[in-house]
């Protein structure tokens, strides 16, 4: 079941660093980690004006400890219509298991086979992804990453992807 589990915080957006980029990561304070209820690897909704994403938590940077600050990659900025500076509101969530996944892209045109389809699988294991969300997965040889809508998620909105969720 997707839901909120509990309170929730507003903070301040800023970026990661390069080798979070892509990762649906969201980088937070201890002090605010505490306040939600949420550890390393929970899933935490993260909402700004144009939209929210299911992120997974993991701790600040030292030099963040102490502050208000959230950080999120450029992709999940421009997917929530936020710019750095900016606050987002950040919820815990609790979500199921994905059973079945189907991605559609966005700007391009592909005809997937299985090598393609297992990759983005494994780029996507153990993220959530919701309903209607965009994700973007860094290929070989392209400087830019492949978005992809997510189309079903099922047997709820908002699932996270394990080795056996069949992904379309």
């Amino acid at each position: 079941m997707w839901g909120i589990e509990g309170g929730q915080v507003e903070l301040r957006a800023e970026s990661v660093s390069p080798r979070d980029v892509g990762r649906k990561v969201a980088r937070m304070p201890r002090k605010y980690m505490e306040i939600l209820g949420v550890s390393y690897g929970d899933f935490v909704e993260v909402e700004g004006p144009r939209s929210s994403a299911i992120l997974q938590v993991r701790p600040a940077y030292p030099e963040d400890e102490g502050t208000n600050v959230i950080r999120i990659d450029g992709y999940t900025r421009e997917f929530l219509g936020v710019a750095i500076g900016d606050y987002v509101t950040v919820r815990r969530v609790k979500i199921v298991k994905g059973t079945r996944v189907v991605l559609a892209p966005v700007d391009f045109r592909i005809e997937p086979n299985e090598a393609f389809t297992n990759y983005v699988k494994e780029r996507l294991l153990n993220k959530a992804v919701k309903k209607g969300e965009v994700v973007f997965i860094n290929l070989p040889y392209y400087a830019e990453p492949f978005r992809f809508v997510v189309k079903i998620a099922e047997p709820a909105q908002v699932v996270y992807i394990e080795y056996d969720t069949r992904v379309d």
